[in-house]
């Protein structure tokens, strides 16, 4: 980390700019960069448009709890003299992705969703229930508080709540006169079909999230094993459905990236198709070209591809190492 700077008042997409103009001259970086990755909100797009740009008065500021449905693909702006790519935050992306899916949600399964929320609200604001709650459940069995802006925080607390013996919460819900978040068989039932869909999301997010290990080598092959999954005979519900259709919509750039979608008119434009992530997944010895497999392309189509990134890997190579190493490194792949 080089640098973490907090600042009063208004977090505006030109004094963040303003900000990250500052660290970057202070480093001398200026021409070491070539992408920056932020989440989704407008003011982190604003602030990316603006490094050479005079500041206007279209700015939004960070405290808007809108921002968190903003969407953005992939945008290339020029930054101080140099073209630099502004890449989407994958977690955020997928989390975007989720709350399309959970938005979807009708019938029994939302009502057994919203009964949980209330559930976890009780634990949490009401000292006498959650008395009560560890007194039987146990000490250190509470349920975890969600967080607007971190997804997989909500399936914890449904992961949660499913784990807990139905018939001491029955029990503890009765003693304090909560009937009505009393959890059925058939809501249990429900609740769990819910988490087993959203799991594979929520192993995706932890894995995006490593502090000590390169992370977006992960994208490209965890977008894709994503999208097998919901598309398997197991998940036929409205759920995966919805999960699908947004995953395939909010990365539709990678899709057509692979070829296995041809250029449409998606709302999100073209996220995640810069060439990055092909370089980051088939340089990264886990994933290497294991991820091809997962193509639902011919293997002509796949070998085509390889040729593809071998050959821009390639080109990125000679210009980082030096063409002394090209043949070398040409012959390795």
């Amino acid at each position: 980390m080089l640098d973490f700077k907090a600042f009063e008042g208004s977090h505006t997409g030109s004094r963040i700019s303003e900000a990250l103009e500052n660290t970057v001259s202070q480093f001398g970086i200026q021409d070491k960069i070539r992408s920056v990755i932020t989440d989704n909100a407008a003011n982190m797009k604003k602030a990316m448009s603006v490094f050479i740009e005079a500041q206007d008065n279209s700015d939004v500021a960070f405290d808007d709890p809108l921002l968190w449905e903003d969407e953005s693909g992939a945008e290339v702006v020029e930054v101080l003299g140099d073209t630099l790519e502004h890449l989407a935050c994958f977690a955020h992306t997928v989390q975007l992705v989720v709350r399309d899916g959970l938005a979807s949600i009708s019938g029994p399964h939302r009502a057994i969703i919203s009964k949980c929320c209330k559930l976890a609200s009780l634990t949490h604001q009401s000292p006498l229930f959650k008395s009560s709650f560890e007194t039987v459940i146990g000490s250190g069995r509470s349920i975890p508080v969600a967080n607007d802006t971190r997804w997989n925080s909500s399936y914890r607390q449904l992961e949660a709540i499913s784990g807990l013996d139905t018939a001491l919460l029955t029990s503890v819900l009765q003693q304090t006169h909560h009937e009505n978040l009393v959890i059925s068989p058939k809501e249990l039932s429900h609740l769990r079909d819910v988490i087993e869909v959203l799991r594979p999301f929520a192993e995706a997010t932890d894995l995006c999230q490593g502090d000590t290990v390169v992370t977006i080598s992960c994208v490209i092959p965890t977008v894709l094993s994503l999208s097998k999954i919901l598309e398997s005979k197991q998940f036929t519900g409205s759920l995966a459905k919805t999960l699908l259709q947004s995953l395939h919509s909010r990365f539709s750039g990678m899709f057509q990236t692979l070829g296995i979608e041809q250029p449409g008119n998606s709302r999100y434009g073209k996220g995640f198709s810069s060439d990055i992530y092909l370089l980051a997944a088939v340089l990264d010895p886990r994933f290497a070209y294991h991820w091809l497999q997962d193509l639902p392309l011919s293997q002509a189509e796949k070998e085509s591809l390889r040729f593809r990134i071998t050959g821009i890997t390639a080109v990125n190579y000679r210009f980082v190492f030096g063409l002394n190493d090209l043949s070398e490194f040409l012959f390795s792949m």
